[in-house]
């Protein structure tokens, strides 16, 4: 075997193993789907992202506790007649100032620091929260359309055995010709419905594509019906664990703080900034030649602003502190309203489940019973056909429902959870 031929082998062999590797076989259940969405959607890197900055200015404001250090350095040309500048050309002053007393100002801009990173940390949950609910979404959506593409398929099935039993019926003498049109037509009308239903889940497909950025086939999807464990608990308890991790309300609960942190330095413009500052001077413009001076300052200095400015603006900033209460019981309503929702919705379907299975049971036995007396002559075409398309219908409504109750009880399960928040963002 030629070189060429060996490095055509191993390549091609490279490119095998590549596409048979875990990461390309692995079958994509609704978890899987919902954490590598979270871990790779760019709004929650991009929030992610916002967190960090909102770490370092808790630093930056913190730094500001600590003496600040500054070099000046000033030359001067004055006329000869100027008294005050008859020493030397260029004076250097290393000055080291202190914060003592801000009012409560310094106290305010750490807290609202911090406020703001729980802003930003819930604004990721937020997004990821978001992203989940699309992918449940999306991929119910795609499991009741492939359901029921798979119900209709059968169906078809049936129909073409059909079609044959007619043109074998109609080449013996014992059914008319127009007994082929109409299994034709209902056969036809059968197969649109499987066209439709996979129109229908690879649109959903495509929308899990965008989500994932991942070349995602059908095949590497889950088919199977799972639930959560938190669907079966009380409606009190979903409330109450909704709540404690709902990324809305940490958010209003981050915004009061900020509102609040605002509020108070608002309120420090009405005291006095005090600071111990220290100072070493080398060089005099008055007197030439002079030793190096050092001196200590106190300076007390006032920051009421223009006008009556800084009582508006307290006032101000404790209207935007009521606001933001009540914003959090804005969102509070909204999620019971939600959970409250989708905790009556998924209490019903077990009974509507029951009932359709019951209904695919009987129609299940017609069908049966309908072929038996088909083939003694005591049930038509139409007979046959008509149990046949209620069989599938049945199917498609099971699948349908199964589908929604999975949505549904997912969607409690996140909210209630809030197990697929990136971890440095969880409350």
């Amino acid at each position: 075997m030629g070189p060429l031929r060996v490095l055509a082998t191993s390549m091609l062999l490279a490119w095998v193993t590549a596409f048979a590797s875990p990461a390309w076989s692995q079958e994509y259940g609704l978890p899987e789907l919902i954490q590598l969405a979270i871990n790779n959607h760019p709004s929650v890197k991009s929030s992610l992202a916002g967190e960090k900055a909102a770490r370092q200015a808790i630093d930056s404001v913190e730094w500001q506790a600590y003496p600040t250090p500054s070099i000046t350095v000033e030359g001067a040309k004055a006329s000869a007649s100027d008294l005050n500048y008859r020493g030397d050309d260029k004076v250097t002053t290393l000055r080291l100032s202190q914060p003592l007393y801000s009012g409560g100002a310094y106290t305010a801009q750490v807290e609202r620091a911090k406020a703001s990173l729980q802003v930003a940390q819930a604004t990721t949950r937020e997004a990821s929260l978001q992203i989940a609910q699309k992918i449940v979404v999306y991929y119910t959506d795609w499991l009741s359309a492939e359901l029921k593409a798979q119900s209709w398929r059968r169906s078809v099935a049936i129909h073409q055995k059909l079609l044959q039993s007619a043109k074998n019926r109609i080449a013996q003498g014992v059914s008319a010709a127009s007994d082929l049109v109409l299994v034709q037509g209902r056969l036809d009308a059968t197969n649109a419905e499987v066209f439709s239903s996979a129109l229908q889940a690879e649109l959903a497909l495509n929308r899990l594509r965008e989500q994932l950025d991942l070349p995602l086939t059908a095949e590497r999807l889950k088919t199977t019906m799972t639930l959560p464990s938190s669907a079966a608990a009380s409606l009190e308890n979903l409330l109450l664990d909704a709540e404690s991790v709902s990324p809305s309300i940490q958010k209003a609960k981050a915004q009061m703080l900020v509102a609040q942190a605002n509020a108070s330095e608002r309120r420090s413009a009405l005291q006095p900034d005090v600071s111990l500052r220290f100072e070493r001077q080398i060089g005099n413009f008055a007197i030439a030649n002079t030793s190096p001076e050092n001196r200590v300052l106190l300076s007390v200095t006032t920051k009421f602003g223009a006008g009556l400015s800084s009582f508006t603006n307290i006032s101000a900033a404790r209207s935007l502190e009521e606001s933001s209460q009540l914003d959090i019981q804005i969102q509070r309503r909204i999620l019971r309203e939600q959970v409250a929702n989708d905790y009556s919705t998924s209490k019903s379907f077990k009974e509507r489940l029951q009932v359709l299975n019951r209904s695919l049971e009987a129609s299940q036995a017609v069908l049966d019973s309908f072929e038996r007396q088909f083939a003694n002559g005591r049930k038509s075409w139409l007979d046959l056909m008509t149990i046949t398309r209620e069989v599938a219908q049945n199917e498609v409504q099971i699948a349908d429902m199964k589908a929604n109750e999975m949505q549904t009880a997912w969607r409690l399960h996140i909210l209630t959870t809030g197990s697929y928040f990136p971890t440095s963002s969880r409350p």
